[in-house]
């Protein structure tokens, strides 16, 4: 036998890194596994924009993370409505009382902020790169066979939180099945730089081809997550700038002004991964590994943070066996509602605005009348998406 921890967490990503620094300093003996080099973490090409949720950047607050992030820009005002369709539905900061509806975050300074807390975090034992290749459960425990510099070691755990992605190997290791959908939606993600900007403006536009948002970055820079079919986006991604642009234009009918450049495109393909249960005998799931969803909502590093700072709160309530059934369900009942509304919302939204049928249009101008002209649901809708459930 190798080691003896309380907590082995699986993947160092957001939201497992987020788990990690939480559980620092906690009593709890942690280790993380992340099986690609660091090197290569620092490296990886990113283009998105994070949306955090004030509920996020409070938890982020909590843990030390949010002083590290170099750059976040406050969202004062959202502006959404469908193309071709009458109304529009716009939220602000000070009608709820807040400083800001929730904080537009370049993914490179948010990854970048995770591992310097990593690196900063207190008795946090980290296996990088290693690879979890087993896994077996015992009278007391579970043991992990892991694979690390060419070496197979043996780790006894009384609990496995994978935070290891959508295509969670430790799930299938755990015997725990998804379901998936294919949206066969692709997000097309770059930088805008504009003409001139409204400083925290963030623009929602529902086009025939998917959800567009356009989110305030700085004086210079707007952040474009462009949903298009599938077969579409390598074609718009190959696109000369200019005429990326035009395109761009069209689809925004010159509501936020001229563009005048745009920055490398990312792909990034769009599908619903749902887990069939969240815990299993000494075993978690977190984050994507739980559940992946749409981007339309900006919702999913939210929730998967959510998962990671419920799961460290039940382990940080007393020193006992981190593994406990006892302490897995009180984790899994008390995520339930959130996964579940936020998983539908997520999902309801993207079937409602896919569709140009006479009924979803009539629903579509129905719940927007009803959001314009009803506090109460504006307010409900508003605190969601602020990540407060």
């Amino acid at each position: 036998m190798n080691e003896s921890v309380d907590v082995v967490i699986v993947g160092s990503g957001l939201v497992g890194a987020s788990l990690s620094i939480a559980l620092a300093g906690s009593g709890r003996k942690v280790l993380q596994i992340e099986a690609s080099p660091e090197q290569a973490l620092v490296e990886r090409w990113d283009e998105r924009h994070f949306v955090l949720a004030e509920a996020s950047r409070l938890a982020l607050e909590r843990i030390g993370v949010w002083p590290r992030i170099s750059v976040k820009t406050p969202i004062t005002r959202i502006l959404g409505h469908r193309a071709g369709e009458f109304g529009r539905l716009e939220f602000r900061a000070d009608q709820y009382q807040v400083p800001a509806l929730g904080y537009t975050v370049p993914a490179s300074r948010l990854h970048a902020a995770l591992r310097d807390g990593l690196a900063a975090a207190a008795g946090l034992e980290r296996w990088q790169p290693a690879r979890v290749t087993g896994m077996r459960q015992t009278n007391d425990g579970v043991l992990l066979d892991v694979e690390r510099e060419g070496v197979s070691q043996t780790v006894r755990t009384a609990l496995v939180a994978a935070a290891d992605g959508a295509q969670s190997s430790l799930r299938a290791l755990a015997g725990i099945g998804a379901r998936e959908i294919d949206y066969r939606q692709t997000a097309v993600v770059a930088a805008l730089r504009p003409a001139a900007a409204e400083p925290g403006l963030a623009y929602e536009r529902l086009t025939a081809s998917g959800p567009m948002a356009i989110l305030p970055v700085d004086s210079q820079r707007l952040g474009l997550i462009y949903t298009l079919p599938a077969d579409e986006a390598p074609i718009l991604q190959q696109l000369s700038d200019a005429a990326f642009l035009e395109r761009l234009r069209l689809d925004l009918r010159d509501r936020l002004g001229r563009m005048t450049g745009v920055g490398a495109r990312q792909l990034w393909p769009l599908k619903l991964t749902l887990a069939d249960r969240l815990i299993g005998e000494r075993f978690v799931l977190i984050g994507n590994a739980a559940q992946s969803i749409h981007t339309l909502g900006a919702q999913g590093f939210n929730l998967g943070l959510r998962d990671a700072m419920a799961l460290a709160k039940v382990l940080c309530a007393d020193q006992d066996d981190a593994g406990a059934a006892k302490r897995l369900d009180l984790y899994a009942r008390g995520r339930a509602e959130d996964r579940d509304q936020t998983v539908r919302m997520s999902h309801g939204l993207v079937r409602m605005t896919a569709s140009d049928t006479l009924p979803h249009q009539l629903f579509r101008f129905a719940a927007m009348t009803a959001l314009t002209h009803v506090p109460a649901l504006r307010q409900r809708l508003a605190l969601g998406a602020m990540g407060f459930r």
